[in-house]
């Protein structure tokens, strides 16, 4: 495993300002003694590119997305278990497991460089793995599976989920590959044309802002009910009896009405593209460009409601924020991260005052009217996307693989994805169910040293 030399990131034994002056003070240094007098600027804007960028540009490794996945996939696994855990909010699981993972699965995304076929084909490998896994139990139990397709599939319509998002985001991803190969451009200077050209940008994305809410609103919902809603109920009643679980429709005006939603869920997604590709050319500061597209996500789902069945949507936005903050970085990210760390206990307080006591249920299977509570569970879920986008790299320690040798828990965490729901079933749920994936540890282990 190759690790970075010096990650500058992880260095907290010097205050966060007087750190960050004597590093800029050494990069001028050896900028004043090497180059002309016009560089020690492009050094320091070097600088700054790599405390904003999401990865450290000098590692191929990164520890803290293993780390992520290997918890949220046990966290998922003991819901499927024992779902009183979830419907209490038990460290806050609502607000950050799977959004955390869909985050990983978006950077991953990104980071890979497979082919779209090859991408998909390893997925639905584990898809039919993990359908077939599930499918045994229900034959071996004598569960009328056929009626069921929905809850057979179960866990691998995350996956399912993935490869659609692997398809319909194939272009964005060599956009983004595309503008990161190639030499941003400058910002616009501080002047007053500039000003009076960045008013009018402003204005124009706005516009833009308007015209897409007004198009998926109402008159695409109008266009396509008629013609839509009867073609997906057919779908979904193929799906068997678990469909009802996330609000999917059994009825034609159910359909109509779910069609309305899809327009209505896509807006979010659509301008989150659009403010993407119409800021950057409006030469702003890309790093900037996550934080916009955070604020867009926390602004629109806590004003206005969203069903059970728009969770699809909601990854799909996490998966192109993902993609988004590792080809543009996070502006500000180290120093955000910096007090991420620094008071993490504080904002886990502030969680334990926001969310109310009484809540048992989940909020994604379940959303609230309730404008405020809606609210409350929103700014949780930001401030723990943007804690791990920020910090996830110092939350997580690289000596969990590198001293420890705990690189075996990717194998663990990937056949207990793949098992868990059919051995909650076999085995009559906890405790029995999760003694025998805890066995499955050593098995894992084994299979790795061999």
């Amino acid at each position: 495993m190759k690790l970075a030399e010096k990650d500058l990131e992880t260095d907290e034994t010097t205050p966060l300002l007087e750190k960050d002056l004597e590093r800029d003070d050494d990069a001028m240094e050896k900028a004043a003694s090497s180059y002309p007098s016009a560089e020690p600027k492009q050094n320091l804007n070097s600088l700054e590119h790599q405390s904003d960028a999401l990865l450290q540009p000098s590692s191929d490794v990164f520890p803290h997305l293993d780390v992520t996945r290997i918890i949220c996939v046990c966290l998922v696994a003991i819901d499927h278990g024992e779902q009183a855990y979830s419907e209490w909010n038990v460290i806050f699981v609502q607000q950050w497991t799977m959004q955390w993972i869909v985050l990983v699965s978006g950077i991953c995304y990104a980071l890979s460089k497979k082919s779209l076929s090859s991408y998909c084909y390893r997925l639905m490998v584990y898809v039919v793995l993990g359908v077939l896994v599930n499918l045994s139990a229900w034959m071996a139990l004598g569960m009328d599976w056929r009626k069921n397709m929905f809850n057979v599939v179960f866990q691998m319509w995350f996956v399912v989920g993935l490869m659609v998002y692997a398809v319909l985001l194939a272009p964005l991803k060599a956009i983004l590959s595309a503008q990161s190969s190639s030499e941003p451009e400058p910002a616009l200077p501080n002047d007053f044309a500039s000003q009076r050209n960045w008013n009018t940008g402003l204005m124009t994305v706005a516009a833009g802002l308007l015209s897409l809410a007004i198009c998926f609103q109402y008159v695409m919902p109008v266009l396509l009910e008629p013609v839509a809603a009867p073609a997906f109920l057919g779908i979904t009643k193929m799906l068997g009896a678990g469909r009802s679980t996330w609000g999917l429709p059994e009825t034609v005006p159910q359909s109509e009405k779910f069609v309305g939603h899809f327009c209505s869920y896509s807006y979010l997604t659509m301008s989150n593209l659009y403010l993407m590709f119409s800021l950057r050319a409006s030469r702003v500061k890309v790093s900037l460009i996550p934080w916009v597209m955070m604020a867009n996500i926390f602004v629109n789902r806590s004003l206005f409601y969203r069903g059970p069945e728009e969770r699809p949507f909601h990854f799909l936005d996490l998966m192109i924020l993902g993609m988004a903050a590792y080809h543009y970085g996070i502006r500000h990210r180290k120093k955000v991260g910096d007090y991420v760390v620094r008071y993490w206990f504080v904002i886990l307080m502030s969680f334990a005052l926001l969310w109310p006591p009484y809540i048992q249920n989940r909020m994604d299977m379940h959303p609230t009217h309730d404008g405020l509570l809606r609210t409350k569970c929103e700014l949780i879920e930001i401030v723990c996307i943007i804690a791990w986008l920020c910090a996830g790299e110092r939350m997580f320690s690289k000596e969990i693989f590198t001293v420890d040798k705990l690189g075996w828990l990717n194998d663990w965490a990937l056949l207990l994805f793949l098992v868990h729901k059919a051995a909650h079933m076999m085995l009559g749920g906890p405790p029995t169910s999760w003694m025998f994936l805890a066995m499955l540890l050593p098995v894992t282990y084994a299979l790795r040293r061999s």
